[in-house]
């Protein structure tokens, strides 16, 4: 038997043991429900993830293929990918509480949603880079069929997004876990709403200062991480290769997980009839099908475009509705008295972007050099690695970061760093996965010319890199913004923590004062803020490395 086969065999065990390891110890009665938390937090996070996925195809694709589409909708995501989560908790704990009269299932629904935003943007901004960047070559072949736009996408635009879906999938996966802490326990106002989960509990034991509970509920969240990296993110990213623009076919190597099938010849042999019985399902369930197909190519292909129309017109109404609510809702605010703080906001936003720049300078020294290596190196071992220890979340790590750092620098530092930890994936990632796309003939021909190392790196990786590069630094400052949220202001052990900031003002108004208008004024400026700085910097960016860097 293998290493791998071992190594997975005693991570499921652990799983399944904890309970019994946890009465074993006689540690406090609330651990024994850990597994039960895990599983909880889990399911919260999956489901929002697979709302994500729809959400960021329709989006992606949308945005990608309509011109005018294009112009609304990237500013607009651009916007909601940097506006904090915790900005959005007020507004949706409100509503979903409301429409279902205080029940559980509104909070559960408005955790959800939270989390959601902070998966969806970005998985929504590789699919729109992955269709942007097709060769031009491949879209005309593919022209050539005839196929109907529902046959492109099937055939061309979805495989295309793939690769770096699955790559800003583990980032998203990722983000749902940096903020399942804040989604778990929902202040508002003097109301505190409480979910069942692992970041509820980590937040129950470090506030009664149970360092045991924080502990071992610390080591089950970093289980379960690397337990799901094994048997989900590792099988995938393999399996996204085999979408990689190749004009030779080259071979993959194989996971953990399907080293550890091949360890045991049983398994192999489930596998086979399970595949049978697959395909057995799978034909039944086409000719079942067979009637509604016939009733949609007959009766529902030719009013697509009308149907797309009406859909059109449907969201531009209710796009028109809530805007005209929104201004209503500010004319209010400043048809009265401002806030005193509200004079605050211009310094806040400075001084918060600069923390930003400091933070993305730094983290750009530290991942790139380390995403072109492990790009080139194609090790998987070291990107599941990786892979598994993005999956941590650093929220869970900030009280121990702040008792460490401020006990040798001033807490300015200790928020330099937190925000660190919420950009520096993103750009991490986008350089691995632009680099890992760079064709198997694009990297034969360093060999064929022998090309030194300074001018591989100038004339293929780092032109290949660049569009993804460019989208993991707009993903980064979104990253940025809402890690602000949770850095500038910090409640540790009863003593707040803070510095000036657009965060930390948007946290006063929200934990502190309970004031709605200073809330609605600080988002409102982020939001200026942030399409100004998008269409002064990111979006030339983006045009200029399609432009100059697009596999054409």
């Amino acid at each position: 038997m293998n290493k791998t086969a071992v190594t997975l065999i005693l991570v499921f065990i652990s799983l399944i043991a904890s309970p019994f390891i946890i009465g074993f110890f006689k540690l406090p009665p609330e651990t024994y429900s850990l597994p039960f938390y895990g599983l909880s937090s889990l399911l919260r996070m999956s489901i929002a993830f697979i709302l994500s996925l729809v959400f960021a195809f329709f989006y992606g694709y949308y945005a990608a293929t309509n011109k005018i589409g294009e112009k609304i909708l990237i500013p607009l995501l651009d916007v909601l990918q940097s506006v904090p989560v915790l900005g959005f908790f007020p507004a949706a704990i409100a509503f979903f509480i409301l429409f279902f009269n205080g029940s559980s299932v509104g909070v559960e629904i408005a955790a959800i949603f939270l989390i959601f935003t902070s998966m969806a943007w970005n998985i929504a901004f590789a699919v729109y880079e992955s269709i942007k960047t097709i060769p031009q070559e491949l879209s005309e072949a593919v022209s050539l069929f005839g196929l109907n736009n529902w046959q492109k996408f099937l055939k061309l635009y979805l495989p295309a997004s793939i690769p770096k879906t699955v790559y800003n999938g583990i980032l998203s996966w990722s983000a749902g876990w940096y903020f399942l802490v804040a989604c778990e326990i929902i202040s508002l106002g003097s109301q505190t709403y409480s979910l069942p989960g692992i970041g509820s509990f980590l937040v129950n034991v470090a506030s009664k200062g149970d360092f045991t509970g924080l502990i071992l509920g610390l080591a089950f969240l970093v289980l379960i991480i690397f337990a799901f990296n094994f048997l989900v993110w590792q099988p995938l990213s393999v399996w996204s290769e085999k979408f990689k623009y190749e004009e030779v076919s080259y071979s993959t190597q194989e996971t953990l997980w399907s080293s550890f099938f091949k360890s045991f010849p049983f398994f192999i042999t489930i596998k086979g009839r399970a595949m049978q019985a697959l395909e057995l399902a799978y034909s039944f369930f086409y000719k079942l099908s067979n009637p509604f197909r016939k009733f949609y190519f007959t009766h529902v292909e030719n009013k697509i475009p009308l149907i797309k129309k009406i859909i059109f017109y449907l969201l531009a109404l209710t796009f028109l509705y809530l805007l005209i609510e929104l201004l209503l809702f500010f004319a209010g605010i400043f048809s009265s008295t401002l806030p005193p703080d509200s004079s605050l906001i211009p310094e806040s936003l400075l001084l918060s972007l600069a923390r930003l720049v400091v933070s993305f300078i730094l983290t750009c020294f530290i991942t790139i050099p380390l995403g072109i290596y492990v790009g080139l190196n194609g090790s998987k071992k070291l990107l599941y690695f990786f892979e598994a220890l993005s999956a941590i979340p650093a929220t869970a790590l900030f009280p121990v970061i702040i008792l460490i750092v401020s006990a040798f620098t001033s807490f300015e530092f200790s928020v330099i760093l937190l925000i660190l930890t919420g950009m520096m994936w993103y750009v991490f990632f986008n350089v691995v996965a632009g680099v890992a796309s760079i064709p198997q003939d694009f990297k034969d021909v360093k060999k064929v010319f022998g090309l030194n190392l300074k001018s591989y790196l100038s004339k293929i990786v780092i032109p290949a890199m660049m569009p993804s590069f460019i989208t993991g630094s707009i993903t980064a400052f979104g990253g940025g913004w809402n890690a602000l949220i949770v850095a500038e202001y910090v409640n540790f052990g009863g003593k707040i923590l803070k510095v000036n900031g657009i965060g930390s003002l948007i946290d006063i108004s929200v934990y502190s004062s309970n004031n709605v208008k200073l809330l609605a004024l600080s988002l409102l400026a982020m939001t200026l803020f942030i399409i100004i700085l998008n269409t002064l910097v990111w979006k030339k960016l983006y045009k200029w490395a399609f432009k100059h860097y697009s596999m054409n």
